[in-house]
């Protein structure tokens, strides 16, 4: 379990990951809303419905492909509910909830960096 000092560095460390995360809510809208006044303005023609309908889809794609993700690591790494972590199922959960979200994060960085250069 976690003693004292562990549970103190656990708090800081989501309480920055917290405040680093704060703005990703807000920032999809935010960005949907400026390609759609963009396209019309050069366009001419309406068409926020098709964009807001193709977010959504990609949205949704993307949920499954975590979701699977995570229940195939899980898997193989040996996780079984309501029963101790044995190393390679806590080798797995930190995985899904630290790894691969960072990486996540990181290709999004990435990418939104060269669009704009």
């Amino acid at each position: 379990m976690l003693d004292s000092a562990n549970t103190s560095l656990a708090f800081i460390v989501l309480a920055i990951a917290g405040f680093f995360s704060g703005g990703v809510g807000p920032f999809a809208p935010t960005l949907l809303a400026t390609v759609v006044d963009e396209d019309e303005s050069s366009l001419g023609e309406p068409r926020a419905a098709t964009y807001s309908a193709l977010w959504d889809l990609t949205e949704k794609i993307a949920g499954a492909v975590i979701v699977l993700i995570v229940a195939l690591t899980l898997q193989f790494s040996g996780y079984v509910p309501n029963q101790p972590l044995s190393a390679m199922a806590d080798i797995g959960l930190r995985l899904c909830l630290a790894v691969l979200p960072a990486i996540g994060f990181c290709a999004t960085a990435i990418l939104l960096r060269h669009r704009h250069e």
